[in-house]
């Protein structure tokens, strides 16, 4: 395994014991070919992107730090510079007088281009003009489905430089996915987004930045000392999965037949909040006049939904 440990012979207390030390590696070591990690109080394979990662980290890199060997700076866009500059003087993070800095000023300062001038993963992600030339999974996709994720109804994927994406992105959700629905303040007539947009962007900035992150976790599995492995994120991936399921229903209200349908759960839990309020005044009643009283409850509201249409 290449490990030369320093074993030393003490004695103490009339007893005799061995010390092992072994000075931590700055490359990577396998056992019979395969690569291992310690988390806590279990041993993790690492394979994959996850070993990938490790390899880099060892070699006290990471992958948006590589440089890219065959990309120049004509490949990125200018615009996307501008944007970076704009927003950050907007945002007070850049100073005024850096709003027409050059390039590649840009790309030093940021510590994204090599002292040979090769750019890094990272400037290519961000500033390219065609990113998918150099990374193929560099675009987000939307779509919406009718009753389960087979039945799709449309979709669209957005590519280009991950700083621009999330602009683009929400310009296609509000332009055919999201709904404004209209209200009146006194007489000014208001139309907000279903969503609060700034919701919606950190909700992008997340799925964007966290995606290689939620890739890694997702199918990452742990030994656990009875030989057997299980993943190590179960609670992660039984969240994605009730999201998997459950997303073709999330806009059911726009569907032809449920015109009617509210947008928001907030009447529904008015409802279920009166409901408890009248159970906790009678706390006293056996589980079957509850039940008489819960099955009343609903009769009664529902006489007065249909006297109201």
């Amino acid at each position: 395994m290449g490990i030369v440990a320093d074993v030393n012979l003490h004695h103490k207390n009339s007893l005799d014991y061995i010390s092992i030390g072994v000075e931590p590696s700055n490359v990577p070591i396998s056992f019979r070919g395969k690569y291992y990690c310690r988390s806590g109080s279990t041993m993790q394979e690492l394979n994959g992107s996850a070993l990938q990662q490790f390899v880099l980290k060892k070699m006290g890199r990471s992958w948006d730090d590589i440089p890219n060997e065959h990309a120049t700076i004509k490949d990125l866009d200018r615009k996307a510079i501008k944007y970076f500059l704009d927003n950050g003087i907007a945002a007070d993070r850049i100073d005024k007088s850096e709003s027409n800095s050059s390039t590649q000023r840009v790309l030093e300062n940021l510590g994204l281009i090599t002292e040979d001038g090769k750019l890094k993963n990272a400037a290519l992600l961000l500033f390219a003009k065609n990113p998918r030339r150099y990374f193929t999974c560099v675009e987000f996709k939307i779509g919406r489905f009718r009753r389960n994720v087979a039945d799709l109804i449309i979709q669209d994927v957005i590519e280009g430089n991950i700083i621009q994406m999330t602009d683009r992105v929400v310009q296609v959700l509000i332009a055919k996915y999201l709904t404004s629905p209209i209200h009146y303040e006194g007489m000014k007539r208001r139309k907000p987004l279903e969503v609060p947009e700034d919701a919606l962007r950190e909700i992008l900035y997340n799925a964007i930045l966290c995606k290689h992150l939620h890739n890694k976790a997702f199918n990452r599995r742990t030994t656990l000392k009875s030989g057997k492995t299980q993943f190590t994120h179960k609670r992660l991936r039984s969240a994605m999965h009730s999201v998997d399921f459950y997303l073709p229903y999330l806009f059911t209200y726009q569907q032809p037949e449920c015109k009617e349908m509210p947008n928001t759960n907030n009447k529904i839990e008015g409802t279920f909040t009166d409901l408890k309020k009248n159970l906790d005044n009678h706390s006293g009643m056996s589980k079957e006049n509850r039940k008489r009283f819960i099955s009343g409850f609903f009769l009664a509201l529902k006489s007065k939904l249909e006297r109201e249409k």
